[in-house]
């Protein structure tokens, strides 16, 4: 009989955009995540896989485009129909806010598709795979969210849940795979230990005796302990990730336990330029060349994603149709503008007198504080917006 083999990923994040990107580029972004579904997709089937397991955040908003769920539903056939079983657990953007309200991946489950399991609430599997024959105990953990406000107390409800879940014994089984989206302590995230982070933190000693542990929630691959596993996601998804490597994680039956194996997805590179810091533009003129000769000793940025980190004076504008036609000669795919700006001060607080509204107070305070921003349209903006709020407040007294 054939050997165990399962393939663990999460964090697929269908629909995640990096910000500003045009409406024509976004298909060819959302085939950069298709593309990563087809090869994990075809090394499951190449090296016989019984199930394939995606650890939470399937996709980056809690109401998906027809578009995002039909790219989804086809990734799944496109298993099931080949004798793979995909098990789903909901993760932090997958899960709507309100308790009564089900994720749209419910839809899935509920439809009865064959070889499909999904759970938005914890709960334990026993499915058989049919390639291997094992009967694998699956201890579902989706992303808990906790309104308790002291964080021992979240802690110790969150160790409960799992604790309970993965101890649930019902049948007899080979392995014991839990699939989680959340964070344990001896992970790090964007280079800071699990308790410096707001979010709470369970121990991996809690899995211990679980033969292997498919984690979500953190976007670098990393193990924590030899059976605790963290994916990563399959694609970029933000500056902080630009120097991850992506892929997915073959699980493999081996000498009576579960060995793993990472394996690489190359993937869309995304770039902060300069590395660190902000590049100085002094003035507009010098711009163009500055930035072409920054972007000259940057590398290969052709078809990258790239945040551009420029500071200039209060009261510079960016001339941005000059960077377009600069990131075009570069054959940049998309770029995000990072600004800090030297201010000399804020703005002194207007004086208040008799003669003087409220209204007019915060128009001049408003005008003041944005002086010399990008565009003086944002400003008028934001002025109209905030009278309106006051209007409105002014109305319910």
């Amino acid at each position: 009989m054939a050997k165990l083999n399962l393939l663990h990923t999460a964090d697929l994040h269908l629909g995640a955009w990096p910000v500003g990107l045009p409406l024509v580029k976004r298909s060819i972004r959302l085939k950069d995540f298709e593309d990563q579904l087809l090869k994990i997709k075809n090394y499951a089937l190449e090296y016989g896989c019984d199930f394939l397991v995606i650890a939470g955040d399937i996709f980056h908003t809690v109401k998906p485009s027809s578009l995002l769920l039909d790219v989804f539903a086809r990734f799944v056939y496109s298993l099931t129909s080949k004798g793979v079983s995909v098990i789903a657990i909901a993760g932090t953007h997958d899960k709507p806010k309100t308790e009564d309200t089900p994720s749209y991946l419910k839809a899935l489950s509920d439809a009865g598709i064959p070889l499909f399991y999904f759970a938005e609430e914890p709960t334990v599997m026993y499915l058989k795979g049919r390639i291997s024959g094992r009967v694998v105990k699956f201890s579902m953990i989706p992303y808990i969210p906790l309104s308790i406000p002291d964080r021992n107390m979240s802690r110790s409800k969150m160790i409960e849940v799992v604790r309970d879940t993965i101890t649930r014994e019902e049948y007899s089984y080979d392995y014991s795979v839990a699939v989680a989206h959340l964070i344990v302590d001896e992970v790090y995230v964007k280079g800071l230990p699990a308790n410096m982070l707001r979010e709470v933190s369970i121990p991996v000693s809690l899995f211990s005796e679980v033969d292997y542990v498919c984690l979500g929630h953190i976007h670098r691959h990393q193990a924590p302990s030899s059976n605790v596993v963290y994916s990563g996601s399959i694609e970029r998804i933000d500056f902080d990730e630009e120097d991850d490597v992506k892929g997915f994680v073959l699980v493999s039956e081996d000498g009576g336990g579960l060995e793993w194996i990472f394996n690489e997805l190359p993937c869309r590179p995304m770039k902060s330029i300069p590395r660190q810091g902000f590049l100085d533009l002094p003035t507009e003129e010098s711009m163009e060349n500055i930035l072409e000769s920054t972007l000259r000793s940057s590398g290969d940025i052709r078809d990258a994603i790239i945040r551009l980190r420029v500071r200039i004076s209060e009261g510079q504008h960016i001339a941005f149709s000059s960077i377009e036609d600069i990131m075009d000669r570069f054959m940049v795919f998309h770029w995000v503008l990072d600004i800090e700006r030297v201010r000399s001060g804020y703005p002194k607080p207007s004086r208040y007198d008799r003669s003087s509204s409220i209204e007019d107070l915060f128009k001049k305070y408003v005008s003041d504080l944005l002086a010399g921003t990008l565009d003086s349209v944002f400003t008028e903006n934001v002025i109209s917006e905030g009278l309106k709020l006051l209007e409105a407040g002014s109305s319910e007294d």
